[in-house]
This record gives C-alpha cells, structure tokens and sequence, in this order.
C-alpha cells in the first residue's frame, strides 16, 4: 500500500511538473500549439465526467488536465497522450460532488495558453415524493418499486427525463399538502395502486411473460396425460 502511495504521489508531482512547463517555459510562435474543441460533460446519476478535445500538434503529445471545483480546489488532476488526429480523452468520477459549477483546464507539449472549459453538477434528487407522502415512508416497497422503474424506464430515454424534471419540479408542493390530509394520503394511494402494478409488471416483465406460457403450457401437459390414460 505505501508503494502503491509513493508512486501515485511521483505520478501527480511529474504531471505538475508537465504543466509548470507548459505554463512558464513554452515559448515561440514555430513551436506553439493549441487545445481546440474542447468539452466537458457530466453523467447526474453515474456522476461520470468526460473531458474531450484536440491538441493540434498531432499524435503521442503529452496532455494534462486540471479540474477545480466550485470552491476552487483539486477536484480530478491526470495526464494522457493524445491519438492519431491529436484527439484526446479524459475519464473520471466526480469526487467532491459539491453542487455548482467545475472549472477544466488543460494543456500540452508545446502549448503556450490552457484550454478552459466548465460544466455543472446538480445533484439528482432520490425521492418519490408523492407516494412517499402517501405511503409514510421512502422505504415503503410501493415507494422502492416507482423509483426503480423510474431509473430503468424513464431516465433511460428523453420523453421519459422529461417527464421526471417537470414532477420534480410541481410534486414537493402537491405531496406537503397530501401529507398533511389523511383521507386524500388514501385516496391518491388507491390512485397509485395501477401504476405500481404497471410498474411491477415491467420491470418483471420477462417473469410475466413466462407465466403466461406456463399455465397453457400446463394445461396442455394435463391434457396430454388425460388422453394417454385413456
């Protein structure tokens, strides 16, 4: 473990040591490079970040990459070469997962001024919020059920997304006033029943399935050993 320490520490010391270089020695307009196309981009649920770009000096450049967080510290740090049509690609997990906006600074060989590029992160909210007020609690199975299909089903296509950003938008409200009416908690609870039942079905679906050919299947196995005992 202590070797495993020492030589990630070597490996961040020569990627700020790369661009110290770039920053304080790279000089004349023959050998001067730029990072063009330069785009950042960020998964809310997997909180995966990719950093993508062009160095265009070409292929096998050494190009390194800082992100800051919002409140301005060392969020991800790494170095790479770029490919073939100087393209290049960096990778990683949000670690500080601070809410607002990341700053991304990159350089190269021979660049004399970093690229700089931001994204935000805005994390995504886990609540059900309207049948976790009329169920009582998030852990309700009911409750578990609609958020589970709500990250396979919905968030899986832009109709879907759609649909979650403009509930998360008008439910926190609607769900206060729910919680606070027990005879309305009943009624909107009888209203969820069909969707959870929908929901149960589809994410069970191939189960489902299954057990819609296995009871003419078994039918059909009765009848067959009706007719041999004949």
């Amino acid at each position: 473990m202590k070797k495993e320490g020492r030589c990630e520490s070597l490996r961040i010391v020569l990627i700020l040591m790369t661009l110290f270089l770039v920053l304080f020695t790279v000089s004349g307009a023959a050998r001067a490079a730029e990072i063009a196309n330069l785009n950042a981009e960020i998964d809310d649920r997997s909180k995966l970040v990719t950093v993508r770009g062009n160095i265009d000096s070409g292929a096998d450049q050494k190009v390194s990459i800082i992100v800051l967080d919002p409140e301005e510290d060392l969020d991800y740090i790494d170095q790479t070469s770029s490919t073939s049509d100087g393209s290049f690609e960096f990778s990683y997990k949000l670690k500080n997962e601070s809410t607002g906006t990341y700053t991304v600074k990159v350089g190269g060989e021979g660049v004399e001024t970093l690229g700089q590029t931001t994204f935000d992160y805005q994390p995504r909210i886990d609540e059900c919020f309207i049948a976790t007020a009329c169920y009582g609690s998030k852990y309700h199975s009911a409750v578990a059920l609609l958020r589970q299909f709500r990250d396979q089903c919905l968030l899986t296509n832009a109709w879907g997304t759609a649909f979650v950003d403009s509930y998360y938008r008008y439910s926190p409200s609607v769900a206060e006033y729910i919680a606070g009416n027990g005879a309305l908690k009943t009624l909107v609870r009888i209203l969820l029943t069909p969707l959870v039942v929908m929901a149960y079905l589809v994410l069970h679906l191939k189960y489902f399935l299954l057990l819609l050919l296995l009871v003419p299947g078994v039918k059909l196995f009765r009848y067959w050993r009706r007719g041999l005992s004949y």
